[in-house]
């Protein structure tokens, strides 16, 4: 979402973790997170950081500082094409399921509405109908796609939560998250929508 969409000391929150690493740098070249929170409640925040040794290097401070720069314009073009993919995804045939609040069809499209507006944030996650053959496949035929388990690079990228980031959970937990074989996850990028609905009908065979 980043705090374009999402800014939860608005909403009552004492402090706010944030990742650097993704849209805000958005570039893939930095690994750093920031903490926030409200005045009243910081005086304990320097003594941590003291005791626990935790400070940013300057050259990775500067590289998000530069990301900053553009979040504005990455952030609302990755939007846009976010909503325009996962539109495409639910009226595929090959597709079971869209886990995208853009939708009107998601449980929670009316929360997220009143929250963010018409904006909901670049990470379109999918259900193939035919599971983790159907997963395997796709990933081999979108080659234009990078796989990659991380979010928020420039270019559209996609992962296998299944195999990369949730691979620790017991197939249970999995399922309880709504993670199967066939799940497949994209951080939608700022290249021309025309460019990524090509590589996703590509990677569903078509």
């Amino acid at each position: 979402m980043t705090p374009i969409l999402c800014q939860p000391l608005a909403l009552g929150a004492d402090f706010v973790v944030e990742s650097a690493t993704k849209m805000i740098n958005g570039h893939s070249d930095v690994m750093l997170g920031l903490l926030c929170g409200r005045s009243a409640d910081w005086e304990r925040v320097p003594m941590a950081l003291s005791a626990w040794g935790l400070a940013s290097g300057p050259f990775e401070s500067w590289l998000a500082a530069r990301g900053l720069a553009s979040l504005h314009l990455r952030a609302e073009r990755a939007f846009s094409n976010a909503l325009r993919t996962a539109t495409f995804l639910a009226s595929h045939a090959g597709v079971a399921a869209v886990d995208f609040p853009g939708l009107p069809a998601h449980p929670h499209h009316e929360l997220a509405a009143r929250q963010f507006g018409d904006k909901f944030g670049s990470v379109v996650t999918f259900q193939l109908a035919g599971g983790r053959p159907a997963a395997d496949a796709f990933i081999t035929r979108a080659s234009q796609l990078p796989f990659s388990p991380s979010l928020g690079e420039t270019a559209t990228t996609l992962s296998h939560p299944e195999s990369t980031s949730h691979r620790g959970l017991t197939p249970a937990a999995r399922a309880a998250l709504g993670i199967s074989g066939g799940t497949i996850r994209l951080s939608v990028g700022i290249e021309s929508i025309d460019f990524i609905l090509a590589a996703i009908a590509t990677g569903l065979g078509e």
